[in-house]
């Protein structure tokens, strides 16, 4: 399950990401998704930014029993894409 939802005003130069301020909130997505599949196994991959509020990322991460962010380090620091990738329903080993 791919959760990209528009950032709009969620990305700022001083914080970040913050995955609370996406239309829809990324927390909210997860619940919508994992309250419809049930206990079904989900590899979920969340667009991420090189920055993300903290906070905000715990917020999404407490929903997983596994998960994992990568940053990809193709653009000047402070402005590159990342992936948060999380399991649900199993975890990785």
């Amino acid at each position: 399950m791919v959760v990209a939802p528009p950032w709009g005003h969620a990305l700022s130069k001083d914080s970040g990401l913050d995955l609370r301020r996406t239309q829809p909130p990324v927390a909210e997505a997860v619940d919508v998704t994992t309250a419809a599949i049930g206990h079904h196994k989900l590899l979920f991959a969340i667009q991420v930014w090189e920055t993300v509020e903290p906070g905000s990322l715990a917020e999404v991460t407490v929903r997983f029993p596994w998960s994992a962010m990568k940053v990809y380090d193709m653009n000047a620091p402070g402005q590159n894409p990342g992936l948060l990738l999380a399991t649900w329903g199993w975890a990785a080993t």
